[in-house]
């Protein structure tokens, strides 16, 4: 499995950081 930090942006306008998980087959 690989993490990658991803930006995610609110409808209201905040700006939130997470983790975007991706499996590769």
């Amino acid at each position: 499995r690989e993490k990658k930090w991803c930006i995610v942006i609110s409808s209201e306008g905040y700006i939130d950081f997470g983790f975007s998980v991706s499996d590769k087959i």
